[in-house]
Order: structure tokens, then sequence, then C-alpha cells
């Protein structure tokens, strides 16, 4: 089998991340050396040329190159400069990299299967082969779902069980690395377990604790692993449209496509060093079954819904197999309920997900030819200044705690109209629009979109 594997990153903290950690959980006797021992493995890597030179230097990439074939591509050779790479938390970062992951979805025609990984991902021994051997028949994918941990209790962790400097290969145990997801779960995964304290705004996956034995989830937005590629079908040609692979891709598989689940940690377990300054919290007067209902009504497809059917077992422990079984009852009991009495809004979901990153609206951002004449050149330092202090100075104070103060004293519609006239004029060489006349639902999203937390930077 001819398998493409690919990761997109940028920003030295992601590339130290990506060659100290999850390359070298990829580099255990069970992942990349085995993988590429029975297929025929590509090996490609999205970055800046700044960071392709500091990964080559690396011990683990080396390495990397005994097992297969290394493929880079450089992010300045697609005409993005770096000036306009999204870094902070303006919402830019998972269109872009889902704009980078299209690169990889191009490049992959020739072959049977692509793995896509994220900087951050560490996968215990043997899952990458495992989820290949997944992929058998008609198989179109193999989804799952990567816990985010707290990168730097999880690091530390990880430092501990012998990955830190190191220079070869990081062989994590499958229960091993269940009982650090279980111990270090990351605060905003918190939020989604139900019948805590605190609960999030947009509920794409819940989790159940089993008592000391692990945690059972169920996601709607679950990452793709491997997928098949389909050279002759457009779907699959035209790559990611808009927001991530996860939300956006796994919406056409989940229509048209069989997909097979990772579902138990034994066999295959991948999680996210994850950092983020998001804050998903209900607010006031918010509660939980409203963010459940309008989650399944505004981001999660129909065919989305499927996917929570199967739970995802996260064991350190499975001495109490009952357990389990009762936890899976009763947690399908509650989402089944939510599913029979909340139908799907088709027209929301599409709004909400172009709102989420359309790359095609996004594209100028971060594409700006430098000007010729004298006079351009003025205009073109007067834009970037004003796009560096959005990005630096203005998207990091509207992501805390002047973001929430905006949405308190003017609502939440309101607060995202100025937020959206700023872009406008940080970003656009058209005049603003008047916010004195008020849109129904706020500025056409596909002109100035949001995106998720950091992926690079």
């Amino acid at each position: 089998m001819r398998i493409f594997l690919s990761v997109a990153l940028w920003g030295r903290k992601y590339a130290e991340t990506f060659a100290q950690y999850s390359l070298a959980s990829q580099l255990a006797q069970g992942n990349l050396p085995l993988l590429g021992g029975k297929h025929q493995l590509t090996y490609h890597i999205v970055t800046t040329r700044r960071d392709a030179d500091w990964l080559r230097a690396q011990p683990t990439c080396r390495c990397l190159e005994q097992h297969c074939k290394v493929v880079w591509d450089l992010i300045e050779d697609h005409g993005y400069g770096l000036a306009l790479i999204p870094t902070g938390p303006d919402g830019e970062k998972y269109p872009f990299l889902s704009r980078l992951q299209n690169i990889s979805i191009a490049r992959s025609i020739e072959h049977d299967v692509i793995i896509f990984n994220y900087a951050d991902f560490i996968w215990t021994n043997g899952a990458l082969s495992r989820a290949i051997d997944m992929m058998r028949g008609d198989v179109d994918a193999i989804l799952t779902f990567c816990p985010p941990v707290d990168s730097k209790k999880a690091k530390q962790a990880l430092d501990a069980i012998g990955t830190g400097e190191r220079t070869d290969a990081l062989s994590l145990p499958a229960r091993t690395g269940a009982g650090i997801v279980v111990d270090h779960l990351h605060r905003e995964a918190r939020r989604r377990i139900w019948g805590a304290s605190t609960f999030t705004s947009l509920p794409t996956y819940l989790i159940w604790p089993v008592g000391d034995q692990g945690l059972l989830l169920r996601a709607y937005h679950q990452t793709v692993l491997a997928l098949r590629v389909r050279p002759d079908d457009p779907g699959y040609r035209g790559g990611i449209a808009r927001a991530s692979l996860d939300g956006y891709f796994t919406a056409t598989l989940a229509e048209s496509g069989r997909v097979e689940f990772a579902a138990d940690s034994d066999q295959v377990l991948v999680f996210s060093l994850y950092e983020t300054r998001v804050n998903s919290s209900l607010r006031h007067g918010e509660n939980r079954e409203q963010a459940m209902r309008k989650c399944l009504r505004e981001f999660v497809s129909e065919g989305q819904r499927r996917f929570a059917e199967v739970p995802l077992f996260i064991k350190r422990d499975f001495t109490d197999s009952a357990a389990w079984e009762a936890t899976a009852r009763e947690s399908w009991r509650i989402l089944s309920h939510f599913h029979l009495t909340t139908p799907c809004d088709r027209a929301a979901f599409d709004e909400a997900h172009d709102a989420f990153g359309n790359i095609a609206s996004l594209e100028q951002r971060w594409q700006r030819p430098k000007p010729e004449t004298a006079g351009a050149m003025l205009a073109y330092a007067l834009a970037m200044l004003r796009i560096w202090f959005y990005r630096t100075i203005m998207s990091r104070h509207l992501a805390g705690r002047l973001g929430r103060v905006g949405k308190r004293v003017l609502g939440r519609a309101r607060a995202r109209e100025w937020r959206l006239w700023m872009e406008h004029w940080m970003f656009s060489k058209r005049r603003a629009p008047d916010l004195r006349v008020r849109p129904t639902r706020g500025l056409r999203p596909g002109h100035n979109s949001r995106g998720g937390s950091s992926v690079g930077g």
C-alpha cells in the first residue's frame, strides 16, 4: 500500500514539540518502523524555510529518513508571506492549517491512503500501524477523537518516562498514554465532562469518567487519522473548503463515506498536547441543555450525529467491564434524548461553518504581493501595520477579558458586528461597512471569518 503521511506546522515552538515529542512517538517500533517495513511510505512536511532548516538538523528527523521517503513543502513557495501567516488568537490558524492540508491532499493523489498528523499529536506504540490495518476493503476513513491534554503537564509526564532530549524514539505503552490523558486532561476538555460544575458552550464532544479506570467519550467532530485517496472524486480533490479537517471533511464522510472508528485506546490512542487561551464556558443565563441543542442545530450535521453513537474508551484500567458498559448505556440514553428532540438546522449549520473559516475568503489575508511603486509601497506598509496591530495586539485583548466585557455590554450579536467591522477595516482595501445600518444577522460571515485555537505560530 502506498501511504502518504502529512504534517503542517510553522513556528519554532511547534517545530520543537513536533520533533521532540510527536515525531519521537511515531518513531516507536510499532509505528513508523513497522509501517515503513510493510508499505511504501512517504512523509510530507509542510513548513517554513526557516523551520525546515532547523528540523532537518534534529535527531528525530534524521532518524525519520531511515524508514521512509521525506518530502518537504515550503510555505513561502506557495505565495504566503511570513508576515501574514496567522500566529495569534485571531481565529485564522485552523483555516490556514486547512489550506496547508489541502496542499497535502493535492500531493497525495498518486497514493492509496493519506494519514493526517498534527505537530502536537502523541501516538502510543502501535497506534499508527493498527490504524492502517483498519483501512481494509472499502473503508473510506479511520476516525477517532484525540483528547486534548495540558501541554506543560503532559510533557513533564513524557519527560519522566524518557522523552525530553533523547535522540531515539519514544515508545509509549497504551495504558501509560491513557493515564496521561486521564491525569492531565486539558481544562477545555474538562468542561465537556457531563455533570461537571462548569460546562462548555460548544459540546461537540462529551466525556463521562468511568470511576478511576478511565474515560468514555462520545464525539460528533472526530479526527481523520487515515483517509482513502480518491483521485477521481471531485470532493476529495476539492479538499477542505472551510474551518477544519475534523469539522468540515468529516461532515462529508458522515453523509456518503464508510468509516471505521478507533474506539479502543488499547489498540489506537492519539492525544494532543494542547495549548489555548480559549474559554468556552457557558455565559451568564445559559445552561447545559441550551448549549446542547444549539450545538446540535448549528454545529453538528445530521450525519455526524451517528458518530456519537460509538463510545470511545480511554482505558487506564479495564478490570470492571460492567462499569464501562453501564456508562456507555447511560451516556447514550442522554444523547439520544437530545437527538430525538432537536432537529438539525442545515442552513444554520452552513452559516456557522462559513463563519468559522471560509478559506477562499481568507486567502487575501495571507497572500499580499509587494508593490512596485513608491506610492503603492506606502499603502502596503500601512496595510501591513494595521494587520500587525490587529493580530499582535487587538486580537489578544479581544480573546481575553476585553472581549468578554464587550459581549456583556453590547450583547453577543452586536459585539460580533463590531469585531467583524474592525477586521474588515484591518484587512480589506474597501471602506468598512457602516454599523449604523445594522444587518439582520450580522455581517456576512464569509467575508470575515473566525476560526479555532492554536495549531501553529
